[in-house]
């Protein structure tokens, strides 16, 4: 019996080839940050501190130290967040209703808050009543006009010979009755023809002071036209209005 110079099969597995190996990158560490470097003071401190503490093994890699960084690089607060941080807008998570500031009021909000409220009854009652003192100083004008007038259509009704001076006598003082009874005797104002109506124009008068009143009156004869003036004079006992002089031209 001779032996075979073959192999058994057993034994003739051809070893597989192994693959090439795979080099992978090299990461470097990344240099300290400011908040690493604090975070290393804290931790340094806290060794110090706590001699007999356990310590933690640092097991993050440099993809988580990459992420810490720039999680330190982003802004804290930004758009909105950054709006609402601010003092001058709080956040009210109290509940209560708070009142807003006149810059972030609209304009009519504003506008309507600056007009002053005005009661129902106050728009049915219409615009104010003038002052009191204005109310009495239009009262003694009135009056004085009322005065000036009546007494220009006496005089003109005693010049033109239509009223006796006589029924104006106790409505003038010494002097000027007499200058009033001068008047008539001369006659400027006597109708001429057939201009026997005379027409009055306008009283113009004024107040020098508060008992005299001095006024004058245009009379008008057709073409003819004069000017009577007089000056009344308030008694001090009796309060009585009485014509002091009178002049026509």
């Amino acid at each position: 019996m001779t032996e075979s110079s073959t192999t058994p099969r057993s034994t003739a597995r051809h070893a597989r080839p192994l693959p090439p190996p795979v080099r992978t990158p090299r990461i470097r560490p990344l240099a300290a940050t400011p908040a690493s470097a604090t975070t290393a003071a804290r931790t340094s401190a806290g060794s110090t501190d706590g001699a007999g503490a356990d310590r933690t093994p640092d097991h993050t890699g440099p993809a988580d130290r990459l992420a810490d960084a720039g999680r330190l690089d982003r802004p804290a607060h930004t758009g909105h967040a950054a709006h609402a941080a601010r003092p001058d807008h709080p956040d009210h998570t109290d509940g209560r209703p708070h009142p807003r500031r006149a810059a972030d009021r609209p304009a009519s909000d504003r506008s309507a808050a600056a007009r002053p409220v005005r009661h129902p009854r106050a728009a049915c009652a219409g615009p104010p009543g003038p002052h009191p003192r204005e109310q009495e100083a239009r009262s003694r004008r009135a009056a004085r006009a009322e005065l000036a007038g009546r007494f220009a259509l006496r005089l003109v009704e005693v010049l033109t010979g239509v009223r006796p001076a006589g029924q104006l006598q106790r409505h003038t003082t010494l002097d000027g009755y007499g200058r009033l009874t001068a008047l008539v005797r001369s006659g400027p104002l006597r109708p001429r023809g057939a201009d026997a109506r005379p027409r009055l124009g306008r009283v113009h008068d004024s107040a020098p002071s508060a008992d005299v009143v001095e006024a004058c009156v245009r009379v008008e004869f057709g073409r003819r036209h004069h000017v009577v003036a007089f000056r009344l004079e308030q008694h001090r006992r009796t309060g009585q209005w009485q014509c002091a002089t009178v002049e026509s031209r």
